[in-house]
């Protein structure tokens, strides 16, 4: 993937690409700077479809790109002004099941940049927030009288993908600061609960270590490179019982 200024720079790349790989397929397509990013995830149950909230994205995964880190749900009716007309297309499609909306902000205008027919990563966030999509999904299948209240939302909430978030710490993507600033900001995160906190400790603790060990790797390389010849050389004679003093 690369990006082009203008039609000139991308004629010269073009021809430079055509000598590589003149027997592949490319896709070109207009590019459209960001200023805001969202999502929408609900559930249709044939003619009904639910939408409980839009996620507008603050941060956004720069390793998993276009994936939310830290997430806020607003009213839905009051952001986007065509949502009648995705509740018509929903409809149209006569789907049961959970789905996801992408669509991004430039300027003036609004375009669609994805529409998935499965469970979306952020709906996590909804669930945290009251609106609880896949337990209604499943009791609507086995004929279970579910509440309107099961896919209601408390606006204004604030998550923290931290799965998403510590990738992009351990890769040197963001820095310590950027990731106590989401942790900071955020009401709650994806994988630490208070009601069963032990695998979350569990797993900050893994993540928290491989933090350490890539600041050690790039702040000293040469400790780094002794530790894997240490390993490469003196590993084998200890496995073959040749050890000297």
């Amino acid at each position: 993937m690369g990006k082009c200024d203008n039609e000139g720079e991308l004629q010269e790349r073009l021809e430079k690409m055509r000598s590589h790989w003149s027997n592949r397929t490319l896709i070109i397509q207009e590019y459209i700077d960001i200023d805001e990013e969202y999502s929408i995830s609900g559930l249709c149950l044939n003619q009904k479809v639910i939408l409980p909230a839009l996620l507008k994205r603050l941060y956004v995964g720069k390793h998993e790109r276009g994936v939310t880190i830290v997430g806020k749900l607003v009213p839905l009716e009051e952001n986007i002004p065509f949502t009648d007309q995705i509740r018509s297309f929903l409809k149209s499609l006569h789907y049961t099941g959970l789905f996801c909306i992408d669509l991004v902000r430039s300027k003036n205008y609004i375009y669609f940049s994805e529409i998935n027919l499965r469970s979306a990563g952020s709906l996590y966030g909804y669930v945290k927030a009251g609106a609880n999509l896949p337990s209604v999904f499943v009791k609507n299948l086995l004929e279970i009288p579910w509440e309107e209240t099961e896919t209601q939302v408390t606006y204004g909430k604030t998550f923290f993908y931290d799965k998403v978030g510590w990738e992009d710490l351990i890769l040197g993507l963001c820095t310590k600061k950027d990731f106590n600033q989401y942790l900071k900001t955020s009401d709650y995160t994806f994988m630490r609960d208070d009601d069963d906190p032990r695998p979350g400790k569990m797993l900050y603790a893994e993540l928290n270590h491989r933090y350490r060990v890539q600041q050690i790797q790039r702040r000293f390389p040469i400790l780094s490179k002794i530790s894997s010849a240490m390993f490469i050389f003196i590993f084998p004679l200890f496995l073959s019982g040749y050890w000297f003093i």
